[in-house]
């Protein structure tokens, strides 16, 4: 059986678009910050914007939070090499796929990660333990 709960995510929208999901608004931030989308829409075809919204009515990035149901799952981190890059394996409980993510040293346990299978659009917080870590 799923352990669910509730937990607060942090989404990057630009206007009514939503394109990061993140655990903390600064890793929010930083995501739409790496993200395709962010950038001047003038020199790149795929950006749609690097201003940030100051107020409701604004256009631009935001943070917005909201509070969703989170299943908590167990991953398998796979390393490919020294300098800990490699994959998350996991299985959504919801429709039984197994899915693989990169994983980076940068990454940090738990992960958030999303399934967007038929039954419904899951959020799903990996757990698990690294070569050499304790559980996190």
């Amino acid at each position: 059986m799923t352990t669910t709960q509730k937990k607060t995510l942090y989404v990057g929208r630009w206007n009514d678009v939503e394109y990061v999901y993140a655990l903390t608004f600064d890793s929010a931030v930083a995501s739409v910050k790496r993200h395709f989308a962010y950038g001047n829409s003038n020199e790149d075809d795929y950006a749609v914007g690097d201003a940030w919204a100051s107020g409701e009515s604004d256009s631009g990035w935001r943070i917005a939070e909201i509070e969703v149901d989170v299943s908590i799952i167990k991953i398998e981190i796979l390393l490919s090499n020294q300098d800990e890059t490699g994959h998350v394996a996991w299985l959504c409980p919801a429709c039984g796929e197994s899915y693989s993510d990169e994983w980076t040293a940068d990454d940090k346990l738990p992960v958030l990660l999303m399934c967007g299978c038929s039954k419904q659009t899951k959020f799903l917080l990996g757990v698990g333990k690294r070569k050499g870590d304790a559980a996190h």
